[in-house]
């Protein structure tokens, strides 16, 4: 069984790497930026998203995001957790 879990986050330059490891639970994520841009780090390859953009990625590779460049970022994450 799956299980979804929504959260709106806003990420600022000054805050660095918002990614607090290990997870808890493993879980596939897909994230929706909202406004601004980020960086994540999955697996070791390095993606920039801006407004509109989507990634889905399983969050055991998740190893860093960011807001990119000098603004806030905001987006949403969904998380479905693997049973």
């Amino acid at each position: 069984a799956r299980r979804l879990a929504m959260f709106q986050v806003r990420a600022t330059p000054e805050a660095g790497n918002m990614i607090r490891q290990p997870f808890a639970e493993r879980a596939e994520e897909c994230i929706l930026v909202l406004s601004g841009r980020i960086e994540l780090v999955i697996a070791g390859q390095s993606y920039e998203l801006g407004e509109g953009d989507t990634i889905y990625f399983e969050n055991r590779y998740l190893d860093s995001i960011r807001a990119a460049g000098d603004a806030e970022a905001s987006y949403i994450s969904v998380l479905a957790r693997i049973d």
